[in-house]
């Protein structure tokens, strides 16, 4: 537990240092490839530090894999995370056995964490969870995802269906 603590403070003191020495640009582009996201904390840390867009630029275009994965996971501490799911959808009913289940983890936690508080405080417009309930047909047509992604969409689409009404 103690090397655990000691290599986060290391990571975190290099990031930091490698931080203060570039150009802002050059900072926000090496948000995904650098950040040591470990648990929900550091999710959250790298999905505000790299913004939306880049969020759903990294999704869009999965070439970086671990870039993808990483933008995956931190997806649903995004500001709006209901703009990312046609991104993680896609992924989601990809065929790539690394990227598929982090898309669909990170649409079954969305599920999760979407209320009509939370909406309400975002301003989230009724277009955009439309939508993304669209993005969700994926799993519905040949060929299927796996049956967990499949599950994982399910909630995620019955959670936008009860919000909708």
């Amino acid at each position: 537990m103690k090397w655990r603590g000691w290599l986060s403070w290391c990571a975190l003191t290099l990031l930091v240092g490698s931080r203060t020495h570039a150009l802002p640009d050059q900072v926000e582009s090496r948000v995904l490839r650098e950040a040591a996201a470990v648990d929900e904390l550091d999710l959250a840390r790298a999905a505000a530090d790299a913004g939306d867009a880049r969020l759903r630029d990294a999704l869009a275009t999965p070439t970086a894999r671990e870039q993808a994965a990483l933008a995956a996971r931190a997806a649903p501490h995004a500001r709006a995370p209901e703009a990312l799911v046609p991104a993680l959808a896609k992924l989601a009913c990809g065929r790539d056995p690394a990227l598929a289940p982090e898309a669909g983890h990170a649409l079954w936690q969305l599920s999760l964490r979407l209320s009509p508080t939370q909406l309400g405080a975002g301003e989230v417009l009724r277009q955009d969870l439309e939508q993304a309930r669209l993005a969700l047909g994926c799993a519905e047509h040949a060929p299927l995802p796996r049956a967990d992604i499949v599950i994982q969409l399910a909630q995620l689409r019955a959670t936008l269906d009860a919000l909708l009404r």
